[in-house]
C-alpha cells in the first residue's frame, strides 16, 4: 500500500537542496557550526574492543541528566553505580528515588553475578553480546513504609518472607548452586565489597525478582567508547583528557514485556567511568556511596518549558532496529509551527548513511496529563457510508485544532471557503482575526502534540532506493510503501510527546522528549541557537499547502454541496484508514 505524501519545497533547513522556499528571518543558519562540531566529535569516538574494558566502576550521572535521576518504566527514578570485576564478577547498585531530583531515596538494589563478553552483536553495530548470570539479588529498603511495603507484596505475591526492616538487606532472589559450589563474587573478598550471607531456606531457590518488576536483560549487550575532550574545554590542571562511557542494552518500553524480547537499540543515558570524570558535581557523592548510604541530590525546582529555538543531538545516537541517528528540530513558538529531520545510520559514528525524514507542521503544548484515546478500533464503528454530519464533525476536529491558526489573518476568500467547507456550505460567519490570547507557558514536564502537516523521504542508499520504489540515491520521494523503512514518520499524523527543559553542567539548554506512553527519555537535544518565534514562509507555504490538501478554494469558486461532501469524505477516508502509528526516535 502507498501512502500518498505531498513534497515539501526545495528544503533549505534540512540540507536537501541549496534552494529557499522557506527558512528562519536570519539568512545564516546559526547551527551550522555546532553540527560540525558534533560530527567532529562523533568521528573521533574511538570504541574499547579491549577483554579489561568493563573492569572499573561506572556511574549513570553524565552531563546531560543534569543533576537528575534517569527515569524507568513505571516511573522509577535511578541512579546507577556498576562496578566489574577482574575476575569477571560485578556488584550492581541501583538506587531507587521518590522523585526525579533524587533528594528522597527509598531504596537499593544489590545483584551480584558473573558476565562474560561475547562476539559482536549481530543487531546493533558497534555492539558486543554477553552472557550473565545473577547469582543473588538483595533490597535494602531505607525506611520503614518501604519496608513494610515490600513485605506484604512479597508474602501476597511471591513467598513467605520474614518482617522487612529498614536497612537491613533482604534477598528477593538466589540461584540454587549445587553441593559445594559457591557463587564466584563469594571466594575472594576483594570484589564483593561487603559479602551477604546465602539465606536459610536451604537448598529452596528464592525468585521474586518478576514480582518486583526487577530485571537485569540490559546486561545482555554492551558498547565502550572513549571520547577525547576538546582542549579549549579542559579545566587547566585537570588531568582528565577524555571521557570513557558504557552503553548497556535498552531497557524494555512497558511492564508488560520486560522478560519477552530482546534489544536491538542500547539505552539512551549511558554510564560514565568514574575515574574519567571532568568538573561533576556529584560524582564523588556517587562514587563514595553504598547500599546503606546513598547519594542525595538537591531538590531542582522545574524549568518554565520554553520550547523554542534550534535543537540538535549532542551525539549519533542508538535507536531501535540496530539503526543510529541524529535529530534536528527547530521551533517557532510565535507560530506554533515546527519543523524537523531525522537522519539514520548504519554505524555508531554515523557515518554509514541510509535515509533521512524530513517534516513539518504545527504544534500544540499544555500541562497536565495525557488523556489516551480510545482505540483506534472504536473509531472505525460506523457504517460504511457514515453519515455526512458525523463526517464533517471529524473532519472538524482532526483539522480544525491542529492547523485553523494557520488560517488566521490569511486572505477572507480563504477563511470563507474553510468555514464553507466544515459547515456544509452554510451562511459564512464572522471569523475572528484578532490575535490569539497567550496563556502561561507550563512548567516542567509537559505534553506535546507534533502535527505532522508535510513529511518527505530521501534514501541514502541503493537497498533503501529498491525497497521504496526509487530511482536514485539521495532524491527526495512522493510515493513510498509503507514497510520501505524501519521507522518512518506519517502525514498526516501527530507525534504524541513529552517534553521537558533542562540545564547541563557546562550550562546549555537541553530538551528531553518521550513518547507519552513510555517514562523513557530519548537522548537530550541540546540548543543550538535561536530562531525568530515567527516564520512567515512556513506559515504561508503550509497555510497554502494545507489549502489544497483539504480542498480549500477561492471565494471566486462556487462550492456546492455535493462537493463539499466529496471533498469532506476523502478527508475522512485518508485520515482514518490509510493513517498508522508514526515513530519518533
Amino acid at each position: 500500500m502507498f501512502r500518498i505524501i505531498k513534497l515539501l519545497p526545495p528544503l533549505i533547513i534540512f540540507g536537501i537542496s541549496q534552494a529557499t522556499t522557506w527558512r528562519s528571518e536570519n539568512g545564516e543558519d546559526q547551527c551550522e557550526a555546532a553540527i560540525k562540531k558534533v560530527v567532529r566529535e562523533d568521528r573521533a569516538i574511538i570504541e574499547d574492543d579491549s577483554l579489561t574494558r568493563l573492569r572499573y566502576t561506572w556511574s549513570s550521572q553524565d552531563e546531560y541528566l543534569s543533576l537528575r535521576c534517569e527515569v524507568r518504566t513505571g516511573p522509577e527514578y535511578i541512579i546507577r553505580k556498576y562496578t566489574f570485576f577482574e575476575n569477571g564478577t560485578f556488584l550492581l547498585l541501583r538506587y531507587h528515588y521518590a522523585e526525579e531530583s533524587c533528594s528522597i531515596a527509598t531504596h537499593t538494589v544489590v545483584a551480584r553475578g558473573s558476565i562474560q563478553l561475547g562476539l559482536p552483536s549481530a543487531l546493533i553495530p558497534g555492539a558486543t553480546d554477553t552472557k550473565f548470570h545473577i547469582d543473588i539479588v538483595h533490597i535494602v529498603p531505607l525506611n520503614r513504609q518501604i519496608a513494610n511495603k515490600f513485605g506484604h507484596r512479597l508474602n501476597v505475591t511471591c513467598s513467605l518472607q520474614p518482617k522487612w526492616r529498614p536497612y537491613v538487606a533482604q534477598p528477593i532472589y538466589e540461584r540454587l548452586h549445587r553441593q559445594f559450589e559457591s557463587p564466584s563474587w563469594y571466594g575472594p573478598r576483594y570484589n564483593s565489597l561487603q559479602s551477604y550471607p546465602f539465606s536459610k531456606k536451604g537448598k529452596q531457590a528464592i525468585d521474586c525478582l518478576e514480582t518486583l518488576g526487577i530485571e537485569f536483560d540490559e546486561l545482555s549487550m554492551l558498547r565502550v567508547q572513549k571520547k577525547e575532550f576538546d582542549q579549549k574545554y579542559v579545566v587547566p590542571g585537570s588531568n582528565v583528557k577524555s571521557k570513557v562511557e558504557l552503553a548497556l542494552a535498552n531497557v524494555p518500553p512497558n511492564v508488560q514485556s520486560p522478560w519477552i524480547r530482546r534489544a536491538t537499540s542500547l539505552q539512551s543515558t549511558m554510564l560514565i567511568r568514574m575515574d574519567t570524570t571532568s568538573e561533576c558535581p556529584i560524582c564523588g557523592s556517587i562514587f563514595r556511596g553504598t547500599e546503606y548510604n546513598p547519594p542525595l541530590l538537591h531538590e531542582v525546582a522545574p524549568l518554565p518549558a520554553l520550547l523554542g529555538g534550534s535543537w540538535i543531538s549532542s551525539q549519533c545516537e542508538s535507536v531501535k532496529g540496530g539503526l543510529w541517528s541524529r535529530r534536528r528540530v527547530k521551533i517557532y513558538s510565535g507560530d506554533k509551527l515546527w519543523t524537523g529531520r531525522w537522519d539514520y545510520h548504519l554505524d555508531p559514528r554515523c557515518i554509514i548513511f541510509s535515509y533521512s525524514i524530513t517534516a513539518a507542521g504545527s504544534y500544540v503544548q499544555r500541562a497536565g496529563r495525557y488523556k489516551r484515546e480510545k482505540d483506534n478500533a472504536k473509531l472505525f464503528q460506523l457504517s460504511w457510508y457514515p453519515s455526512m454530519d458525523r463526517l464533517k464533525d471529524r473532519s472538524r476536529r482532526s483539522m480544525d485544532g491542529a492547523y485553523r491558526h494557520l488560517f488566521r489573518n490569511a486572505r477572507p476568500s480563504m477563511i470563507e471557503s474553510f468555514a464553507a467547507m466544515l459547515r456544509g456550505n452554510k451562511k459564512h460567519e464572522e471569523v475572528v482575526t484578532s490575535a490569539e490570547t497567550s496563556s502561561g507557558t507550563p512548567s516542567g514536564t509537559t505534553e506535546l502534540d507534533l502535527h505532522v502537516a508535510e513529511s518527505v523521504l530521501v534514501p541514502g542508499d541503493m537497498s533503501i532506493v529498491d525497497r521504496c520504489a526509487g530511482k536514485e540515491a539521495g532524491k527526495p520521494l512522493t510515493l513510498w510503501p509503507s514497510n520501505c523503512v524501519p521507522l518512518a514518520i506519517e502525514a498526516p499524523s501527530t507525534l504524541r510527546l513529552r517534553a521537558k527543559i533542562g540545564v547541563s553542567w557546562s550550562g546549555q539548554y537541553i530538551l528531553r522528549l518521550s513518547p507519552r506512553d513510555d517514562d523513557i527519555w530519548d537522548m537530550p537535544l541540546r540548543q543550538c541557537g535561536s530562531t525568530n518565534s515567527r516564520n512567515p514562509r512556513l506559515r504561508v507555504y503550509l497555510r497554502k499547502s494545507l489549502g489544497l490538501k483539504y480542498g480549500l478554494v477561492s471565494s471566486a469558486i462556487s462550492l456546492n454541496r455535493t462537493s463539499v461532501h466529496l471533498t469532506a469524505f476523502v478527508l475522512f477516508f485518508f485520515h482514518y484508514f490509510y493513517r498508522t502509528d508514526s515513530l519518533l526516535l
